[in-house]
Parts: structure tokens; C-alpha cells; sequence
């Protein structure tokens, strides 16, 4: 059933990308890696994703600016991971759009148990 969900997820560290990429292949997904926002963008463009994971600190173009240039109409749920636990990143994550906010570093688990809630949902 997961291999027809495609996750898109953005974040400027290679091992993070690395090591959520292969803990959703092992689950049957499809991951899109993109190393920048700005590449996440252009990824966003040229094919469908059913859910975005989002790093907000990243060089060049940061998270929130990723929020802020989604395109409108796409309706994909966008989960925060992040290493800011300040309640101002998390609340205008949340005002720009994005349907959960996980504070690294987190469970394998619990990611996992986050991004099928939100595939639920959608």
C-alpha cells in the first residue's frame, strides 16, 4: 500500500536525509530526497508528492521561506522537522501551513506513527 505514497523530504543534512529516506523505503515509500529548499521547490514543480518533510534551518533559502513559496493550491501536509524547540518557530511553522512539528532529534517511531496520522487525514 506505501509504495504508491510519495514523500518529498528536504533538508540540508546529508545523513538526516539519508537515514529518513532509508527508514521510509524499508517501509514501502517513495522518497524524493532534495538537499536545499530550493531544490525541494523545483522537485514540487516537476512531479506530485502526498507529503513533505521540512528541515527549517537550511542555507540560501531556510524553511519558512519554502512555507511562504509554496506553490498555492498544492494541498500536501508539510511536517516540520527541526531542531528549534522555541515556540515562535513552531507557531508560525503552523502558520504558514504545516499540519506537525517534530523537534530533533526524534524517534524513528514516532515519525513514522506522524506521517501516517497525517496520510490518514489526507
Amino acid at each position: 500500500m506505501n509504495s504508491q505514497v510519495k514523500i518529498l523530504v528536504v533538508d540540508d543534512d546529508p545523513l538526516m536525509v539519508k537515514t529518513v529516506t532509508r527508514l521510509l523505503e524499508k517501509m514501502d515509500y517513495q522518497v524524493s530526497p532534495a538537499l536545499s529548499a530550493e531544490l525541494g521547490l523545483k522537485k514540487l514543480e516537476e512531479e506530485p508528492y502526498d507529503l513533505i518533510l521540512l528541515d527549517l534551518l537550511m542555507p540560501g533559502m531556510d524553511g519558512t521561506k519554502f512555507l511562504e513559496s509554496f506553490p498555492k493550491g498544492l494541498d500536501i501536509p508539510v511536517i516540520v522537522m527541526s531542531g528549534q524547540q522555541d515556540i515562535s518557530s513552531k507557531v508560525a511553522s503552523f502558520d504558514l501551513g504545516a499540519v506537525d512539528y517534530i523537534t530533533k532529534p526524534f524517534s524513528s517511531a514516532i515519525l513514522l506513527a506522524r506521517i501516517e496520522a497525517k496520510l490518514r487525514r489526507s
